[in-house]
């Protein structure tokens, strides 16, 4: 296994209007692929915006899953977390994907946090009608995704020092990593191989989040954190 990242995600902030691409609720048809991207998505905003890593004043309130969650308006952000997503959902089509992961690290680059989404099974060729409210599978994924939303919210989670940062790793095979390499569309953002003091946490503790199954899709999330740094109150 290969686990992949962009450098240098380092953003100067400005006032700018509202950027942010997961509008996916508006169609009606949706591969189950585009259903689990648009949740990372949601997830990796929401954990930027509760980790105090930008200014709050980059980030405003939309509506997912029936809750209210925090979106970065900021492009340069943006668009880091949309290339992102955009790998992963390539690797995901071709069954190359075995995690995504936004990883924090202090001021001295050492990685101190991660939270990991491990995608343990997908049928990644199912269109889904998503205004079909007596799918209870569908609902049953989206009830889960609520939960996880408000579960992270209502985390007491120590600070990051200050000058801290993160990634976006991709856990992928020596086969995802070579194909995304070779495919011109992501010339403009490359991915490297990480070392594993890039990505291991010294002596992690790991937090279990939770886990949502249902008949097409199954993921699980947890946290790892230094265990010099675990919180008074766990996930």
């Amino acid at each position: 296994m290969k686990v992949l990242c962009r450098r240098n995600v380092k953003f100067f902030f400005c006032q700018t209007d509202v950027s942010f691409s997961f509008l996916m609720s508006q169609v009606r048809s949706l591969g189950v692929v585009d259903i689990l991207v648009e949740f990372l998505e949601v997830s990796i905003h929401q954990l930027l915006f509760l980790r105090n890593l930008y200014p709050p004043t980059i980030f405003v309130l939309r509506k997912m899953y029936n809750i209210p969650v925090q979106v970065s308006k900021h492009p340069g952000l943006n668009q880091y977390i949309t290339e992102s997503l955009r790998s992963a959902r390539e690797l995901l089509k071709n069954s190359n994907l075995k995690s995504l992961s936004v990883c924090f690290y202090n001021e001295n680059d050492m990685p101190i946090e991660r939270f990991v989404f491990d995608i343990l099974s997908i049928q990644k060729n199912l269109m889904i009608d998503q205004h079909d409210f007596s799918d209870t599978c569908l609902m049953k994924l989206r009830d889960g995704f609520r939960a996880f939303c408000l579960k992270v919210a209502a985390a007491d989670m120590k600070p990051l020092s200050e000058n801290s940062s993160f990634q976006i790793h991709l856990q992928t095979t020596e086969q995802g990593a070579q194909a995304l390499a070779s495919d011109p569309s992501f010339e403009n953002f490359p991915w490297i191989e990480l070392e594993a003091i890039e990505k291991d946490i010294p002596n992690p503790h790991l937090a279990p989040l939770r886990t949502i199954e249902s008949d097409f899709l199954k993921i699980q999330m947890y946290r790892e954190i230094m265990s010099s740094t675990v919180d008074a109150q766990l996930l």
